[in-house]
C-alpha cells in the first residue's frame, strides 16, 4: 500500500521520463534499465526543483541587499574589480535591468548576471583610476513573489584613496505610487543639461512616499528632475514622460555639514504642442463659432475675419467669448451670405506654446439668421438638491452664452424656503459666468433656494432665459473641524502670494484653499472629519495656480512644500500648530 502511494504522489513527475528516455537512449549499447533509472531519477529531481512547499504564510517580505564585493565605502579598489551584490533571496531577473543603474553610465562595458540571489556585475575593460564608482539598485527590483525593494540601495565603491560623500535627499509628491518612479540628477557647470538627448550622471528610484536620497556623489551643481521613463531609455520624451521639475539646482560640497535636502517636486505631463483651428462656422449673422483641438484660453486670441472673394470687406469682431475650453466664439459685425475666412494671428494655449502656423486658417459661408435662442443654464454650483453645502457656500451659474449683467443685482436671489433672503454681491465671472457670494454666512442644517428671474437678465441680443431655481441645504456645522498653522518662507521679500491647500484623502479628494495672513498664519475653518495632505506653494508668476516648469529648455518650478504627515480632523476640534516650511530659493546652500 506504502508503494502505491509512492507511486501517485509522483505521477505528476512522469511527464519528464518519455522525453528524456527518448533523448537519453541513443544506441543499442545503452542498457534500458539504466537509462529508466537516469530518466526516473532526473524526473524526480525536476518535479522536486518546481514544486513548491506547501501551506505557510504567503510571502511578502521584500527583498534587500545581504552583502556585497566589494564591501560599500571600500576605497583603493582594484581597477579590474568584478562586483557581487547577494540579496536576501531569489531575484527575478527581469525586474533588474530597468531597475540597475551604475554611475558613471558604463554604456556597454557592464555585463549583468542574475543567478538566484546572486548579481554580478563584470566590466569588459577596467575602471578608471581615481574614481568613486556607485551601482544603484532601484525600487523596481522584485523577488519571484513580486515583492519590491523597498526603497533603492547604493553600493558606492572608489578606485582611489577617497570615496565621494556627497548627498541629495528630497520627495515626489502626488503621486498614488510613487515607488520606481526616477529621479535623475545632471551635473553641469555652464550649459544647461539636456534630458531628451543626454542620460543623467545618478539614477535613483522612489521610495512607496516617494522621498529619494543621492548619496556619494562628487562635489559639483546639480539639476534634478523626476521621470516616470515610459521608453526607458533614460532619455526623456516630452509629451510622452511624465515629468517633475524641481524649483532650484542642488550644490553639493565636500564634507558638507548639512547635505541639500527638502527637494520637492511634483510630475506633470508637458503639453509640447501649439493649438490648431479644426474648422470654423456662422452660428448666426453676428457670431462665429472657432474650434480648436485643444482647450485654448479666449483672451489669448487675436484674428481677422474677412470676406474671401472682396478686397477690403472685413467683418468687426467685437469680443471673443466661450462656454468651452476648445470653442472660442467671435460676436462679429452683420454677415452677409458669402465665404470668409478666418486668420488666427496670435494664440497661445495654457502651456505657452503657439498656434501651428499651418493650421491658423479657415473658411465659412456667412450666415443672415438673427439670434432668437434664448440663454440656457449650463450649470450651477452647487447643484439641485446637493446636501451638506458649506455654510460660506459661493452659488454660481453659468450660461451658454453671454448676458447682460446690468441688471444682475435684481435678477439673481437666495433665500431660506421660509422665505428669509440673505444679503449677497454678485461676481461677474467672464461674459457667461457669474457668482453670487452671500456677504453673511448660512445658517447650519437650512435648506436654500437660489435663482434667477430670467426677464431681467437677456443675452446681446435682448433674448431672456427662463426663471430657474436651485435647491440645496447646508451642512451640519456640528460635524466640522478646523486645521490651522503657520507657513515659514526663509526667503524674506519673496515675490508672489502664498497659496495653502488641505486635501481630503479618499473618494473626490475635496480640496481647500486659502491664503495666510501677513504673519503666516492661516486657517480652514468648517471642514470635514478625515485626513488630509497639506501643502503649500508660493506663487512666483502671480498665475493663481501653480507652475511645475520646463525641462528644456529650463524653466525652475515654483517653491513647494508638502506636511510630511497626514493630518487628521475630527468633528468640533482644531488641528493646530501645523508648520509648513518653504524650501529656499537661493543658490548657495
Amino acid at each position: 500500500m506504502f508503494s502505491i502511494h509512492i507511486v501517485f504522489a509522483f505521477l505528476p513527475c512522469f511527464q519528464y521520463i518519455t522525453p528524456l528516455h527518448q533523448h537519453l537512449y541513443t544506441g543499442p549499447n545503452v542498457k534500458r534499465q539504466h537509462v529508466l533509472i537516469i530518466a526516473i531519477s532526473t524526473a524526480f529531481l525536476q518535479c522536486a526543483k518546481e514544486a513548491r512547499p506547501p501551506g505557510g504564510p504567503v510571502d511578502k517580505t521584500p527583498p534587500f541587499v545581504v552583502e556585497t564585493v566589494p564591501e560599500n565605502g571600500a576605497v583603493n579598489v582594484d581597477s579590474g574589480v568584478e562586483v557581487d551584490v547577494l540579496f536576501s533571496e531569489g531575484i527575478k531577473n527581469t525586474t533588474v535591468r530597468d531597475a540597475l543603474f551604475i554611475t558613471p553610465f558604463q554604456g556597454d562595458n557592464a555585463v549583468i548576471r542574475i543567478r538566484g540571489r546572486k548579481i554580478a556585475v563584470r566590466f569588459l575593460e577596467p575602471l578608471k583610476d581615481d574614481r568613486t564608482y556607485v551601482i544603484t539598485f532601484g525600487t523596481g527590483v522584485s523577488d519571484y513573489r513580486s515583492n519590491k525593494m523597498d526603497s533603492s540601495y547604493t553600493l558606492a565603491f572608489s578606485t582611489g584613496p577617497v570615496l565621494d560623500n556627497g548627498e541629495i535627499k528630497g520627495r515626489v509628491t502626488g503621486l498614488e505610487k510613487a515607488r520606481g518612479v526616477d529621479v535623475w540628477a545632471y551635473q553641469f557647470a555652464e550649459n544647461d543639461p539636456d534630458p531628451r538627448s543626454e542620460p543623467p550622471d545618478y539614477i535613483v528610484q522612489c521610495a512607496e512616499d516617494g522621498s529619494f536620497s543621492f548619496s556619494h556623489i562628487s562635489p559639483g551643481t546639480y539639476r534634478l528632475f523626476a521621470v516616470k521613463d515610459a521608453a526607458m531609455d533614460r532619455l526623456y520624451q516630452p509629451g510622452e514622460d511624465e515629468a517633475g521639475v524641481c524649483f532650484k539646482d542642488a550644490v553639493v560640497k565636500r564634507d558638507m555639514i548639512r547635505p541639500p535636502h527638502n527637494f520637492f517636486m511634483q510630475m506633470t505631463r508637458e503639453d509640447t504642442a501649439g493649438p490648431r483651428l479644426v474648422r470654423a462656422s456662422a452660428v448666426t449673422q453676428n457670431r462665429v463659432a472657432l474650434q480648436f483641438d485643444e482647450g485654448v484660453p479666449a483672451d489669448r486670441l487675436g484674428a481677422s475675419i474677412y470676406n474671401k472673394y472682396t478686397i477690403d470687406d472685413t467683418l468687426d469682431i467685437h469680443h471673443f467669448w466661450q462656454n468651452n475650453p476648445r470653442v472660442v466664439f467671435a460676436e462679429t459685425g452683420y454677415q452677409k451670405p458669402d465665404t470668409y475666412a478666418v486668420e488666427i494671428h496670435t494664440l497661445e494655449d495654457k502651456a505657452g506654446n503657439a498656434i501651428d502656423t499651418a493650421a491658423a486658417y479657415a473658411v465659412f459661408k456667412g450666415s443672415t439668421t438673427a439670434d432668437t435662442v434664448q440663454p440656457k443654464l449650463l450649470a450651477a454650483e452647487p447643484g439641485p438638491g446637493t446636501r451638506d453645502v458649506s455654510i460660506e457656500q459661493t452659488v454660481a451659474f453659468s450660461f451658454s452664452e453671454p448676458v447682460d449683467t446690468a441688471g444682475a443685482d435684481t435678477a439673481f436671489f437666495l433665500r431660506d424656503t421660509l422665505g428669509t433672503s440673505v444679503p449677497f454681491i454678485v461676481y461677474k465671472v467672464s461674459l457667461c459666468s457669474l457668482q453670487v457670494k452671500p456677504t453673511v454666512p448660512l445658517t447650519k442644517e437650512t435648506v436654500y433656494i437660489a435663482g434667477i428671474q430670467g426677464r431681467l437678465l437677456p443675452d446681446l441680443y435682448g433674448n431672456t432665459p427662463a426663471d430657474t431655481s436651485i435647491m440645496f441645504t447646508t451642512i451640519n456645522t456640528d460635524t466640522l473641524g478646523s486645521i490651522a498653522g503657520t507657513v515659514v518662507d526663509p526667503d524674506t521679500g519673496a515675490e508672489g502670494g502664498v497659496f495653502v491647500d488641505a486635501r481630503l484623502l479618499g473618494e473626490g479628494m475635496q480640496k481647500y484653499v486659502t491664503r495666510p495672513d501677513s504673519a503666516g498664519n492661516f486657517i480652514f475653518n468648517n471642514v470635514l472629519p478625515g485626513m488630509y495632505l497639506l501643502s503649500v506653494f508660493r506663487d512666483r508668476d502671480s498665475s493663481g495656480s501653480y507652475s511645475f516648469g520646463k525641462v528644456f529648455p529650463y524653466v525652475p518650478a515654483e517653491r513647494f512644500a508638502a506636511h510630511p504627515d497626514t493630518i487628521v480632523v475630527k468633528s468640533r476640534w482644531t488641528n493646530d500648530g501645523n508648520v509648513l516650511k518653504l524650501p529656499s530659493g537661493r543658490k548657495t546652500l
